[in-house]
């Protein structure tokens, strides 16, 4: 069965009476279609359609989300309204079907994403990067799409937003399929990416960020195996999150603000290192991997260790409390020592 479009069920739960004004409508193609009155045969009177090999050739997307909404939503879904195409192949010509099939699916075809390019908030930010960057920034399809040095298109604006976007869950749904940043509900992906107009700093930096990872990901990829080779070849989209958590938000659409280096409590708290000291410049970012020590605040471990002839999970423990890392060697990697009790401590 063909997945629901969430955009729909939206729509359906939403504002169904609108429905009719935003939906393409439904293309069936039947081998024979028998009319059948309610009462006398006038034109424009109701009637009750009897459909012989009937078969959805457009709007099976459309099919299966008014279903879906219907099972969570009836009360709402009852009050919309669907445009219904009926064709009949009856004494039609043997590739009439094919045809109707092809044309249906190909003619007048429009995408979400061809109705954010009719955004004015796109126009507005490729303004933004003209002025404020120097830099093209395309959102129309059939645009050509700029070197990585003069700028970005919006597809590859919105995974980087998505990817710096706190909710993980967004750079989960652009890992599945860009077409689902394409949402304009108000719960939708593009209306949290696009609703509060991001600036072309804010949307450069993030772009040059995911680009960072990616190189670094694929310069590192040939060095990895199991399950590490599998996050660097898949998960491409989540270790950037993850960079973007670390690093934080704060100041990336500040010109002043040295956004590229992150801060940290000491030179190895570093997570990334600006390739070049303009914020806006086109020179690639190289994040750095990070190690253990590298991570900023308490520094206190708590990993499964062997302790005895037990295992457990020490929370909030330290490791020199089992005596696997010598006090010089913990001193030194910047972990507290552990306090040793006497029976008689309280």
């Amino acid at each position: 069965m063909t997945p629901p479009n969430l955009g729909i069920v939206e729509t359906l739960r939403t504002v169904p009476e609108n429905f009719w004004y935003f939906n393409n409508g439904i293309t069936v193609l039947c081998d024979s279609i028998e009319t059948e009155f309610f009462s006398r045969p006038v034109e424009g009177a109701p009637v009750r359609l009897r459909l012989t090999g009937a078969t959805v050739v457009n709007g099976a997307q459309t099919v299966a989300s008014i279903y879906y909404a219907h099972t969570m939503h009836p009360q709402n879904v009852v009050q919309a309204s669907v445009q219904v195409r009926f064709i009949s192949r009856a004494n039609a010509p043997e590739d009439f079907a094919r045809s109707v099939g092809a044309a249906t699916n190909t003619q007048h075809h429009t995408e979400a994403r061809d109705f954010v390019a009719l955004d004015e908030v796109q126009g507005h930010i490729r303004d933004d990067f003209r002025i404020n960057l120097n830099k093209e920034y395309v959102f129309r399809r059939g645009e050509l799409i700029p070197t990585p040095a003069a700028g970005c298109s919006l597809e590859e604006a919105a995974v980087a937003l998505a990817c710096g976007h706190p909710n993980a869950s967004l750079s989960a749904l652009a890992n599945a399929s860009t077409e689902h940043l394409w949402e304009a509900t108000s719960e939708g992906a593009y209306t949290r990416l696009f609703g509060r107009q991001p600036s072309a700093l804010q949307i450069w930096r993030s772009v040059l960020l995911l680009r960072a990872v990616r190189e670094a990901l694929h310069e590192l990829r040939p060095r990895l195996n199991g399950r590490s080779a599998a996050i660097a070849e898949r998960g491409t989209l989540l270790v950037t999150h993850l960079v973007f958590r670390l690093r934080g938000a704060e100041g990336i659409d500040e010109p002043d603000a040295e956004w590229e280096t992150a801060p940290g409590r000491s030179a190895r708290a570093r997570t990334l290192r600006a390739g070049s000291s303009d914020p806006a410049g086109g020179r690639p970012l190289r994040p750095k991997l990070l190690r253990r020590d590298d991570l900023p605040g308490d520094r206190t471990l708590s990993p499964t260790r062997r302790c005895g002839s037990s295992h457990s999970r020490l929370r909030g423990a330290n490791p020199t409390a089992c005596g696997r890392v010598p006090a010089e060697t913990a001193e030194k990697a910047g972990i507290r020592p552990a306090s040793r009790r006497s029976p008689t401590d309280s």
